[in-house]
Formats: C-alpha cells, structure tokens, sequence
C-alpha cells in the first residue's frame, strides 16, 4: 500500500498505482472460493481455527484500513478511488478465506 504512504509531492515518482484490474482480480479469486464454499446467511463467531482467528483479525484491520482511505479520498489527500474499492474488495476476499479455511480444516478432522 505503497500508494497511501506516498506524499502527494512523490505520487506521479511512485510509477505504480491502484488500478481496476487489482480489484477485478481479487473478485475473481473471490468467486472461485464462494465456489469451493458456501457463505453462512447468519452471524459467524470468528476463530474457529487458528489460521481462520488470524484470517479474521486480518480482515478486521484491513476494514480498518478501509475507512481511514475513505476519509483520506474524502479529505482529498489521495485522488484514486481504487484503493478503496481494492481494500474493501481485499477484506471481503479475506473473510471468505478464513470461511474456506475453517470449512477444509474441519473436513479434515471427520473420521473415516
């Protein structure tokens, strides 16, 4: 996230930017897990594996990074809307992940 760290005096020096293809590319990703694995309709209690607890906080930050990039675009200290776009997309792809993750894992443990 090069780009949100970059001063606006450095922005056209930095070469590269967030672009529509990034988040066309994390949705892609994203459809092919929603594929392997179905999306609960009702509250998840985050953490019901390691990996998936650390997927969770994961995507907890970057939610967090998410608002502060809105209100960065707002105050017009960044001028690409794409990094929001690609952040919110990011998390989105992340708190699928962590779904997956827990779904595989206890698929592993059924006996035989």
């Amino acid at each position: 996230m090069g780009e949100l760290a970059t001063t606006p005096e450095n922005y056209e020096k930095m070469g590269l930017s967030m672009t529509i293809e990034h988040v066309q590319h994390l949705e892609q990703v994203e459809e092919h897990l929603k594929r392997e694995v179905e999306i609960p309709n009702k509250f998840i209690i985050p953490g019901d594996t390691p990996v998936g607890a650390a997927l969770d906080l994961a995507c907890a930050i970057i939610r967090r990074a998410e608002r502060m990039a809105v209100k960065l675009l707002h105050d017009r200290v960044i001028q690409n809307g794409e990094v929001v776009r690609y952040l919110n997309r990011l998390s989105d792809l992340i708190f699928i992940l962590a779904r997956y993750v827990e779904v595989k894992s206890s698929l592993a443990e059924l006996p035989e």
